[in-house]
This record gives C-alpha cells, sequence and structure tokens, in this order.
C-alpha cells in the first residue's frame, strides 16, 4: 500500500480523472456490478495509481479513434471486490461528489455486502 501522501494524490487523481459506475449484464440471472475506471493516454500517471493503491490488475491499451493525431487510450478497469478494495483505501481522501458517485452505483447495485467505507 502507497504512504499516505501518495494514497492523497492517488484520490486525487482518481476524483479528477476517474468514474464509479453500476454496470448491467444483460445475461439472465446476472445482478449488476460495481465499476471502476480510469482512462488516460500517458501510462505513468495510471501506472502510479496502480502502486499506491496496490492494485494487481492489468492496465490495458485500447486503439486511437479514427482522427488524426489521436493516441491510442490506457485504461484500468476492474469490478466488485477489486473496486470496492480501492474505493475502501482512497475514502479519507475522496470528495463528496466522487463519494456521492459511488453511493449511487451502490443504490443500483443493491447488495448488502457493498457497504459505504467508514472513514476512519
Amino acid at each position: 500500500m502507497g504512504s499516505p501522501t501518495e494514497l492523497a494524490w492517488a484520490a486525487g487523481f482518481f476524483d479528477g480523472e476517474g468514474s464509479i459506475s453500476a454496470i448491467h449484464d444483460k445475461r439472465p440471472g446476472r445482478r449488476p456490478s460495481i465499476s471502476l475506471s480510469i482512462e488516460q493516454v500517458d501510462l505513468r500517471p495510471l501506472t502510479r495509481f496502480r502502486e499506491a493503491v496496490n492494485w494487481h490488475g492489468n492496465i490495458v491499451q485500447r486503439p486511437a479513434r479514427r482522427a488524426p493525431n489521436r493516441r491510442p487510450i490506457n485504461r484500468i478497469y476492474t469490478t466488485n471486490e477489486a473496486a470496492l478494495n480501492i474505493i475502501g483505501v482512497l475514502w479519507p481522501w475522496l470528495s463528496e461528489p466522487k463519494r456521492e458517485q459511488f453511493e449511487r452505483a451502490l443504490a443500483i447495485v443493491g447488495e448488502d455486502r457493498y457497504v459505504t467505507p467508514q472513514v476512519a
């Protein structure tokens, strides 16, 4: 886990560049899930974020759009427990709007195991 300074940086970065949402799986019997994502052209802030929150997932690159001068986009994307762990680690430093975004997604998902992190 990163230092408090790195976690505060990661929370600010996520506040500005990341999103939390509920995703709906259209397959029968599937429930919505919590998802977390951040996209950047430059890989370095995503790598720093991943290290700060001790996330072991992959940063995926998607091709540039067909417009001239477009660069590939790097993306962190995770769901469910991994997303909740990241939110829990960043919670003390997240802004009210980002906390509200999480709570809206949580209301859609509606699972008791997903609880709002408590500020220590």
